[in-house]
């Protein structure tokens, strides 16, 4: 009990922080969350914890967790929450706790600059009439950073080519043969995470090292640690599924002939690698082609289309292009792995010294037998517990196995670590309950629960409006008429709108609508990166951003700039989407039922989400208009409901909504 009183004497009125931080509010949700966590990090216990928007969590754990003098890696579900922990929260801790601590930020190595491509891309570059715009800012701040993450850039695109020659990967890795060893950017990350008690870590990372250990017990990501807590958790299901399976990808087979095609080799095996390059190529756009031609495009689909791997896909042409291609991923191994271990007379040369290269050749050679065997895995697999399925997109082709359900290698996971659990976000129970949350995350009965309320006003602040009169979403006519009707409701909040779609089909139609009538700003996703539409929402007040899933949550606009949310229709899994299918299909096999064990609390999370995104300060003002009239008309829409903030009145009309404004 000594670390629950300590934190609440630091977060109380009159406390540490209050008297520290100007500006800083005591918070009643705040201070009884920073409480229970120390309690949790005390007894050793798993936590369920769900604080609602401006609660204040990070705070509220960071506290304790501190105090704990335990190492504690906290894992963030963005790298936007990443960032402002380390970059805000954990220095302003830094200055008014009275225990002293330190801590580091550890992200994927693709995050960061590996010094031996980069020194490589100069070079070439050098020999080069011209660079990528982009290109001498990236190289001239490259230089000179102390850290060598890409995250203190500003003003150059996560996609933009550059830093797919100079960062880092789990292929290009060289470890102790690598010439800039001393001086590499992720070395010395590592090195100020094996030394410090917080570690600021991101779902991908934490997974990826438990992905690690189950196959190699002694390797590791992540130094030892006490005690994990989980923010933004919800995200937990997606993120292991994802890093518990396999992928490959036409992007991925790409890289690999570009840089084999780069390797460093002397005279007398250039010509070799430089063939076995252009065949990883050509093989890779002939299975890429015949793919394609098995799985034709529908009109209207979005730009990035999942499917299911047909079982009868690995016959004909498309049996014999993969073959090809195995074959020739493996000669590339095989003849990589045979120049690294050359006696150095075919790899002499004055840049790099001749060990480096063997170093690059031997990375090469590993990826290589990698890629054949990720291959191998998904065209061979065929289990139970995992569904094969392909996306598509106009640039790549990626084939994945993934597990149907992932609740079992998390609960395994989560057995090995004897110390406290902490999960905790604005949206992990549904209508009340944290079922849903603690059956997909294997936690059955293993974890306690709490909840704290938001602090805002909603019976003030915000006005739930439901568009009861318009057509059935399966109706051929609602997307125009639900795109109408987001036209009239802008017109009434002057713009500054947020409006959310399930599909990208109902989004281009509501573009179409908005730039026929054109009457303000209108931000598409798609059209520009998604932090820069979101800096034009914020800075250019009575702009309409329009956005898919990925705007559903870490949209964080307080102010006037955002007082309107639209969303078109309830946010259900598609259900020929591979992964729900399956899944559906599993529970159903096990007796259960799909529709209320899995799809509805899904889709309460996500409309909880969705709503979260408009009221984000206690000066916030706005509506959240759903115009998809079943969550009235059909049973289920009661659970809905009840998952949404229970003081926020309800309007019917755009009457009601032009009287709220």
């Amino acid at each position: 009990m000594l670390l629950e009183e300590a934190a609440a004497e630091i977060l109380r009125p009159g406390g540490a922080l209050a008297c520290a931080l100007p500006g800083f509010e005591p918070r009643a949700g705040q201070l009884a969350m920073a409480r229970r966590v120390a309690r949790a990090i005390d007894l050793d216990e798993r936590l369920l914890v769900e604080a609602g928007t401006g609660t204040g969590k990070t705070i509220a754990y960071l506290v304790p967790a501190i105090l704990s003098g335990r190492r504690v890696v906290v894992s963030t579900g963005t790298r936007t929450l990443q960032d402002q922990i380390a970059s805000v929260d954990l220095p302003r801790l830094q200055r008014v706790l009275p225990r002293p601590f330190s801590f580091a930020v550890m992200k994927g190595i693709g995050n960061y600059v590996c010094l031996r491509r980069f020194h490589d891309h100069r070079r070439q570059l050098d020999l080069a009439a011209t660079a990528a715009p982009g290109t001498a800012r990236v190289l001239a701040w490259a230089e000179r950073s102390p850290t060598g993450d890409r995250a203190e850039l500003d003003g150059v695109p996560e996609e933009a080519a550059i830093w797919r020659d100079i960062t880092s990967s789990p292929e290009t890795r060289l470890g102790k043969r690598c010439p800039f060893v001393a001086d590499c950017f992720i070395t010395a990350m590592r090195r100020r995470a094996a030394e410090s008690q917080v570690l600021v870590v991101n779902h991908h990372l934490f997974f990826a090292d438990l992905a690690l250990r189950s196959r190699f017990p002694e390797a590791q990501v992540l130094p030892s640690y006490e005690a994990v807590i989980f923010d933004e958790a919800h995200q937990l299901e997606d993120i292991a599924t994802e890093i518990f399976g396999v992928q490959a990808s036409t992007l991925r087979l790409f890289a690999l002939g570009r840089d084999v095609e780069r390797a460093p080799t002397g005279p007398l095996g250039a010509g070799r690698v430089e063939s076995v390059a252009r065949r990883i190529e050509a093989g890779t756009h002939m299975l890429g082609q015949v793919l394609r031609g098995r799985l034709p495009r529908k009109s209207g689909e979005s730009d990035d289309l999942r499917m299911p791997m047909p079982d009868d896909l690995w016959q004909g042409e498309v049996l014999t292009r993969y073959h090809e291609l195995d074959t020739v991923l493996e000669e590339a191994s095989v003849l990589l792995a045979r120049l690294a271990e050359d006696d150095g007379s075919e790899l002499s040369g004055p840049s790099p010294p001749a060990p480096a290269k063997a170093a690059v050749l031997t990375g090469l050679a590993q990826r290589a037998a990698i890629l054949r065997t990720d291959l191998d895995e998904i065209v061979s697999s065929a289990r139970r517990d995992s569904v094969r399925w392909l996306a598509l997109s106009a640039r790549n082709v990626t084939l994945r196995a993934s597990p149907v359900d992932v609740a079992p290698l998390l609960r395994e996971s989560f057995d090995r670590h004897a110390g406290p659990l902490v999960f905790t976000s604005a949206t992990l129970s549904t209508a009340g309950a944290f079922t849903y949350m603690r059956e997909r995350l294997g936690l059955a009965d293993t974890a306690a629960e709490a909840t704290f309320a938001s602090p805002f006003r909603f019976d003030q602040q915000a006005l739930l409006y439901i568009a009861e009169d318009l057509p059935d979403p399966t109706h051929e006519g609602f997307a125009a008429a639900a795109a109408q009707r987001a036209l009239d409701l802008c017109r009434l909040s002057r713009g500054r709108a947020l409006l959310l779609f399930t599909s990208f089909r109902n989004l281009r139609i509501a573009e179409e609508v908005f730039r026929a009538h054109d009457e303000f700003p209108l931000l598409v996703q798609g059209q520009r990166p998604r932090q820069a539409l979101l800096d034009e929402l914020r800075t250019r007040v009575g702009s309409v951003l329009l956005g898919t899933q990925s705007f559903w949550e870490g949209v964080d606009v307080p102010g006037e700039a955002l007082s309107l949310v639209v969303i078109d229709r309830l946010p259900f899994a598609v259900p020929d989407d591979p992964l729900t299918a399956s899944r559906i299909e599993r529970i159903r096999e096990d007796g259960g039922d799909p529709f209320g064990s899995y799809q509805i609390p899904r889709a309460a999370l996500a409309l909880k989400q969705g709503f979260g995104r408009l009221i984000r300060s206690r000066r916030d003002r706005g509506v959240v208009a759903v115009l998809d009239g079943r969550i009235l008309r059909k049973s289920y829409g009661a659970a809905l409901l009840a998952s949404l903030p229970e003081s926020c009145p309800r309007a019917f009309t755009l009457d009601e909504v032009r009287a709220f404004f």
